[in-house]
């Protein structure tokens, strides 16, 4: 893939992966890239460069990083965002921002390709050091467990409705979904609208309401 045509924003306070980034990306064609190492008017920043890709610090001193990405969704809504992580163990706290992908501040440099391609491919995209932390130990607790459906309800779903249903059921938002089974978030709202019309629901509360009332937890 041509990475010719992209453009990135890094925010970091640190100058040395600033300077990192720069260095990777150019590596592979990336000759736009824009950087701030403060978090002061961030967004506006941001909007007005319009970047491809927004590489976002999760704890960057004195940001709110949530409403950071609530913002840019209004100010640079083609703009996909990934937030890179100090700790993996912040995933379960920035998970809720709802950003694109999410990936490990100590990632080795030829990740980062690997992540570009997949947020503009798919939307979407797990680093693998984050993938590996939520599979061992504390980071497996930090999803609510899955759910059994009710027989009724599997005989009415396909395979890939079927674990949508169990984790949408379970308490996940779509974004988690989403990265967790490698599909875009548009992707999950249409298997989700597709699963309701097959449970007499309409719309995702209720869906998800309506798999509860015949579902238990493992």
């Amino acid at each position: 893939m041509s990475f010719e045509h992209i453009s990135i924003f890094v925010a970091d306070h640190s100058d040395v992966v600033l300077a990192g980034f720069r260095t990777v990306l150019s590596h592979y064609g990336i000759q736009k890239v824009y950087d701030s190492n403060t978090c002061e008017e961030l967004a506006k920043k941001v909007a007005e460069r319009q970047p491809s890709i927004l590489f976002l610090l999760w704890n960057l001193p004195n940001l709110n990083a949530r409403q950071i990405v609530k913002d840019l969704r209004t100010l640079a809504p083609s703009t996909k965002i990934i937030i890179t992580l100090e700790e993996e163990s912040d995933f379960g706290e920035a998970i809720h921002a709802e950003a694109d992908g999410y990936i490990s501040r100590n990632t080795r440099e030829f990740v980062l390709p690997a992540a570009i391609e997949s947020i503009v491919t798919i939307g979407s995209w797990i680093g693998p050091n984050i993938a590996k932390y939520l599979t061992k130990g504390e980071g497996r607790t930090l999803f609510r467990s899955p759910v059994s459906l009710d027989n009724v309800i599997v005989r009415r779903l396909t395979p890939k409705e079927r674990q949508i249903a169990q984790l949408l059921a379970a308490g996940w938002d779509n974004a988690a979904i989403g990265s967790y089974l490698t599909v875009t978030e548009d992707t999950v709202r249409v298997h989700i609208k597709n699963i309701g019309e097959k449970v007499g629901a309409l719309g995702r509360e209720a869906v998800r309401n309506r798999l509860l009332a015949r579902t238990k937890r493992e």
